[in-house]
């Protein structure tokens, strides 16, 4: 289970350093190790490899099969977590956001939101995931001109980040910024 964790961080370090095929063959060896990984975290481990797979795919500009991996994943972390499906639809929902689908991008944040919110653990994960949540859903909602709810949840997002990152952290900044604008 390590190993396959650590082929994802490795691999996502290589996609921020636009190293595709190094990036590529790190997931290809997490996907390989996924049929050994203990019951008790199996879904985890497949829900986050498809995740972040689906993400190389968006640095390729192959929108399509970065979706069809998101749908692999939502149908595997709906056996899981909720806390797990809820990061699976922060990422549907960026790439619906991308294609201007707004308004179904909100229906998935407003749920991933919700599961976060109902988390039994906030831990830094589940607390970065709202982060993110509330400030996509945010921006979503201004994109559709729903500038009430969209300043609602950008305030929301700036308070936790600034609550749990402090000042000078970048998500703290970036959405100080975007509530600024």
């Amino acid at each position: 289970d390590a190993l396959i964790i650590n082929y994802n961080k490795q691999a996502l370090l290589e996609l921020q350093s636009d190293n595709i095929q190094a990036s590529k063959d790190l997931f290809t060896r997490a996907q390989k190790l996924l049929k050994y990984s203990s019951p008790n975290s199996s879904i985890l481990l497949k829900s986050m490899t498809l995740n972040n797979i689906a993400n190389l795919c968006l640095k390729q500009n192959d929108i399509a099969k970065a979706l069809s991996y998101l749908s692999d994943a939502e149908k595997v972390s709906l056996e899981g977590s909720k806390t797990n499906l809820a990061v699976t639809y922060i990422n549907l929902s960026a790439f619906l956001s991308m294609t201007s689908k707004n308004l179904e991008a909100i229906q998935y944040l407003l749920k991933a939101v919700k599961f976060l919110r109902e988390a039994p653990n906030l831990t830094k994960n589940v607390i970065t995931a709202l982060v993110i949540g509330l400030h996509n859903l945010s921006q979503a909602y201004l994109e559709t001109g729903n500038k009430n709810d969209g300043v609602g949840y950008c305030k929301e997002s700036w308070e936790l980040a600034l609550q749990h990152y402090g000042p000078d952290h970048y998500f703290t900044q970036k959405i100080f910024q975007n509530l600024n604008d």
